[in-house]
């Protein structure tokens, strides 16, 4: 249905902000890295390859990683998080230095918490002998720490002033599909960390009949804003690519639901299977973030205006 709109463009960003956006993108893209790496030390059973921590055999770097695939793994994956620890922590520093908005570095702040009690959780399960609860937290914060740093990029970006007057009842209806969608999303996420952690494979048939639900919000979702708020600078391509996850995603799914195996150290002989199961787990998080970036830019970039004629 046509309807008046208008858009308002953002305005030129000084090269200070441009770097601090294009930082903030890359530590997100670590993020994500991060998760994949992490999946790949559950998927292989590598998670008590060490027994202590935060050293692994009492050495920053102990000689045997580089002999036991499953030590690489676990070593390589605490470094990767220590790093993507800095990385927030510099971002945090310069959003601090750099930015007026009160919300925007209590959330750099509040994101930088999260990531130290992410590691905190991870060598606490370590220490515990992984149990299911603390393996399952510390799975599902990932991927919340990773929509949070999405937003804080986001936040940052120039697509962030720039703003649409739409009708009332379209902006309502798009908010409540991108905000069902998400919620979707992220308690199939959930799910899949208690599958994976608790080798439940009852939960797979809960897991697979959920997967269909969330794939038609998605699409509701992703269709309807990016047909109905096409005027918005970059709405279309957003549906576009929400699909394009969603097409590989599924097809993921049915491959790790054709060689998944349980949770079990002897899995490090099957890394070709560990690379497809965890590339699942990779391009699930790609899915919640899309949907938390359609959700952000509907509450965003799109103002309730009056009804169409």
């Amino acid at each position: 249905m046509p309807h008046s709109s208008s858009v308002t463009r953002a305005p030129s960003e000084s090269p200070s902000a441009q770097g601090l956006y294009r930082y903030s993108l890359w530590v997100a893209v670590s993020t994500l890295v991060l998760i994949k790496l992490g999946a790949m030390v559950t998927s292989t059973g590598s998670g008590m390859a060490y027994l202590d921590w935060p050293l692994s055999n009492g050495s920053l770097l102990p000689p045997d990683m580089i002999e036991d695939p499953a030590k690489f793994f676990e070593h390589f994956h605490r470094m990767a998080g220590a790093l993507v620890g800095l990385l927030v922590v510099a971002l945090t520093v310069w959003v601090f230095r750099s930015e007026d908005r009160r919300w925007l570095k209590q959330l750099t702040l509040g994101v930088l918490i999260l990531v130290c009690a992410q590691g905190i959780i991870g060598g606490v399960g370590v220490l515990k002998g992984l149990p299911v609860m603390t393996s399952v937290t510390h799975g599902v914060l990932a991927q919340v720490i990773f929509c949070l740093l999405a937003l804080v990029a986001f936040a940052l970006s120039p697509t962030w002033r720039e703003r649409m007057t739409a009708p009332a009842r379209m902006v309502r209806r798009a908010r409540l599909m991108a905000a069902v969608a998400l919620a979707l999303v992220f308690l199939q996420l959930v799910a899949g960390a208690i599958l994976r952690h608790a080798n439940l494979p009852g939960l797979l048939w809960v897991h697979v009949s959920m997967a269909l639900l969330v794939a038609l919000a998605i699409l509701a979702a992703a269709q309807y804003c990016g047909t109905r708020l096409s005027e918005v600078p970059g709405f279309t391509d957003t549906g576009r690519l929400i699909l394009m996850i969603l097409v590989v995603q599924l097809i993921l799914g049915y491959l790790t639901f054709v060689i998944r195996r349980l949770k079990d150290p002897s899995n490090i002989e099957y890394l070709g299977r560990s690379f497809v199961v965890t590339a699942h787990v990779a391009v699930g998080a790609l899915m919640f973030l899309s949907s938390a970036l359609l959700l952000y830019r509907v509450l965003r970039n799109v103002e309730p205006g009056g009804e169409s004629v």
